[in-house]
């Protein structure tokens, strides 16, 4: 039997998020975490929507995850997810300057870098060691699910083991503290005609005013520095409580390669906080992510009226502003000869398979089951960039041993002013003057913290076999990755616990003052290892959580 917990998008047989994944012998490892949440404060409920992965047989799926209260579940969509993490991306452009009048534009990338850096009732059951209620059994969608309570953890194991849940080593302690907290548990499994292609996202609903993301269950599967990303929507900025916030060095950030290093960045800020750390990659308005459904655009009767699969889609496609992937695995199960995995080509294409196409069941049944599957999981999803008008992305990075905290994100509105944008942009200037090469003159990299680098000309990038980001790494200028440090809660502005800014500056300034291009120095004196013991003595202080 195979368990998963809170899904995600991660590679491998199944993914998990807030939770474990494994088989009976050998644990499923995970490698990414990607959790939706909606936080209402007025009505005192939380929405967590979640993906699941799983590559394997139908027959031994299963799925766990830890609420604090009884929830109410129902289908979301993956194209909630793809939109928000396309909008919200971190992107690093640079803008290219010239002082003065420049000749011999050559090797160069855009971007002015060197080329070479481009209400319910209980059950009681009663086991060996102690009671678990079976507190709601329901179908949704293609699964069969419960919501549990357990008076203990030995008492849930021996209710997950009769009922054909297999569990990993390590699976009591890294349940214990949720059983001891008085939680539930969603449980969950395919229903018997449903295969692995009828996997859909899931949401949960349930009364609380804070988002938690259970990763003590992760821990027992986890991968190294495995990436957690958590959005937010809400009527004001959401920040984390029980973990601290970091704000990145973008000196240490690749940016002649676009930023491709950023998850990099983001684990070593992570760490140089202890390891219990996020950064904000967004917040701002919700409207950032593009609309996932129309109801002005949606004709159920003109969909009812085609006459053939390919009719249907056509459109199908001019009624919905996105295909979500829920979309292709429906159109296998209607369409007459589609094999698995031929229902995105067929969604792209529905001529090129067949000259004329055919249901299987009739055209009203694929359109219920398209109103099940996938329009009312877009309704639900469009309502929360309907209802709440801010949205924030934060980002972390966990080792299995750093997962002893549960990540709690709570609404601040006093921080609601503080707008972070996702697109970044530094300036390359060359400073040409009247006429000169661009290629042979010295230039300066600007960021947005008001930080100046001098940088040798791109010839002499060239002739040492360099780029420009492996000079700034020479000069110590990426070995910090956490400019500043601080403590955010539900009230009043962050508390700094270390603030790096005039530190940084201070080696841009030295390594600019360094500049004879041939010094082969890696730092200028007191520069990283200073850094590192302002670091050390900030961990010492760091209450315990």
């Amino acid at each position: 039997m195979m368990v998963t917990t809170l899904a995600l998008l991660a590679a491998g047989p199944a993914s998990a998020c807030g939770g474990f994944a494994c088989n009976q012998q050998i644990p499923v490892l995970q490698n990414a975490e990607r959790v939706v949440f909606a936080v209402d404060p007025i009505h005192h409920h939380v929405e967590m929507h979640v993906q699941i992965s799983y590559t394997g047989e139908a027959k031994d799926f299963a799925w766990i995850v830890p609420v604090p209260e009884v929830p109410d579940l129902f289908l979301t969509t993956g194209a909630l997810f793809n939109q928000l993490a396309v909008a919200t991306a971190p992107v690093f452009t640079t803008r290219t300057v010239d002082e003065g009048t420049c000749v011999d534009d050559r090797g160069l990338v855009p971007g002015g870098f060197y080329a070479e850096d481009a209400a319910f009732s209980a059950t009681a059951v009663t086991t060996a060691g102690g009671t678990v209620s079976v507190v709601d059994q329901k179908q949704v969608g293609p699964y069969d699910t419960a919501t549990l309570a357990a008076s203990s953890t030995d008492a849930l194991l021996g209710w997950l083991s009769d009922n054909g849940y297999a569990l990993p080593a390590g699976s009591e302690d890294a349940l214990a503290p949720y059983v001891s907290s008085g939680g539930y548990f969603v449980a969950l499994k395919l229903e018997k005609d449903s295969d692995v292609g009828d996997l859909a996202p899931l949401a949960l609903r349930y009364e609380g005013d804070a988002a938690t993301i259970p990763v003590q269950l992760t821990s027992v599967s986890a991968t190294p520095n495995m990436r957690l990303e958590a959005y937010v929507f809400a009527t004001t900025r959401a920040v984390p409580e029980s973990y601290l916030h970091v704000e990145i060095n973008e000196a240490a950030i690749n940016w002649g390669r676009f930023g491709q290093n950023y998850d990099h960045v983001i684990t070593e800020a992570a760490n140089e906080a202890g390891g219990h750390a996020f950064a904000t990659d967004y917040y701002g308005p919700s409207s950032i992510v593009p609309p996932l459904f129309d109801p002005d655009r949606w004709d159920e009767d003109g969909l009812r009226g085609t006459i053939d699969p390919a009719d249907w889609v056509y459109r199908l496609q001019g009624e919905l502003p996105v295909a979500p992937p829920e979309l292709f695995p429906l159109l296998e199960d209607h369409v007459a000869g589609l094999a698995p995995g031929q229902g995105a080509s067929f969604w792209s294409c529905p001529q090129c398979y067949y000259s004329s196409p055919q249901w299987i069941d009739g055209v009203d049944a694929a359109t219920d089951d398209l109103i099940e599957r996938v329009i009312e999981p877009l309704e639900a999803a469009q309502h929360l960039l309907d209802q709440y008008p801010k949205l924030s992305r934060m980002t972390s990075s966990l080792d299995a041993s750093e997962m002893t905290v549960d990540p709690v994100f709570v609404l601040n509105e006093d921080m609601n002013d503080a707008r972070v944008s996702n697109k970044h942009v530094a300036k390359m200037v060359y400073e040409c003057g009247n006429g000169r090469p661009r290629n042979a003159v010295a230039r300066r990299f600007e960021l947005a913290d008001g930080r100046s680098i001098d940088l040798p000309s791109t010839d002499w990038i060239d002739r040492h076999h360099t780029t420009d980001f492996k000079y700034m790494q020479r000069h110590g200028l990426a070995d910090q990755n956490a400019e500043v440090i601080e403590q955010t809660g539900p009230t009043g502005q962050p508390e700094i616990l270390a603030d790096f800014t005039s530190d940084l500056a201070d080696l841009a300034l030295a390594a600019n003052r360094d500049l004879g291009y041939g010094c082969d120095s890696t730092s200028s004196a007191g520069g990283s290892a200073g850094l590192a013991g302002v670091l050390l003595a900030l961990l010492g202080r760091r209450r315990r959580r």
